[in-house]
């Protein structure tokens, strides 16, 4: 696998669309269109995609540990069985995400529209979903020990069959949750 670097990506993703399985680790990426291009199977630790617009791009079973996507346009983006530890989502779009299968310890996604997001089988420690919107997301089966829920919008949301043991729900709302079969132990806000 090739390290590639930034004038090499836009060289590349105008001659085929796509930069699967490359090495783009460590890369300044930023304020880059690169919708729709798709980054399956790539190894990206450390890029920078702050400001870029990815709609619509595919990230599959890429890791993209300690990544920053602040501002960025996440629309449609697919995310599913992706390595996402220590990534920063800050201030990104990420209506219709989907993050199923994923690995989120210590991501950043507080203060963010997550409504109708795909979190299901995910695999996180320590998530802060803070100050959230997470209205009508499906987080059934995903391990969310200690997960961070408080001041969130959770209207609607699957908990179904989660592990919460030790999640904080303190000021949510938790209006038609889904929570059969979730493991409620040690939960914090729940009344």
């Amino acid at each position: 696998m090739d390290k590639l670097l930034r004038h090499d990506v836009i060289a590349k993703v105008k001659e085929t669309h796509s930069l699967q399985s490359c090495d783009l680790s460590s890369v300044d990426l930023s304020e880059l269109d690169l919708n729709g291009i798709d980054f399956s199977h790539s190894i990206m630790r450390s890029v920078n995609l702050n400001g870029s617009n990815l709609a619509r791009s595919n990230f599959r079973s890429t890791n993209l540990e300690n990544a920053t996507f602040i501002g960025a346009s996440l629309h449609q983006v697919n995310f599913a069985s992706a390595t996402c530890r220590h990534t920063h989502f800050e201030s990104a779009y990420l209506r219709g995400a989907n993050f199923r299968g994923s690995i989120l310890g210590y991501a950043r996604m507080s203060h963010l529209d997550l409504s109708q997001l795909d979190f299901s089988e995910s695999r996180s420690g320590l998530l802060n979903f803070s100050y959230s919107n997470l209205e009508g997301a499906d987080f059934e089966g995903a391990l969310l020990m200690s997960a961070n829920f408080s001041y969130s919008n959770l209207k609607n949301a699957n908990l179904s069959h989660a592990a919460l043991a030790g999640a904080n729900f303190s000021h949510s709302n938790l209006t038609s949750v889904i929570w059969v079969g979730a493991d409620l132990r040690d939960i914090k806000g729940l009344q």
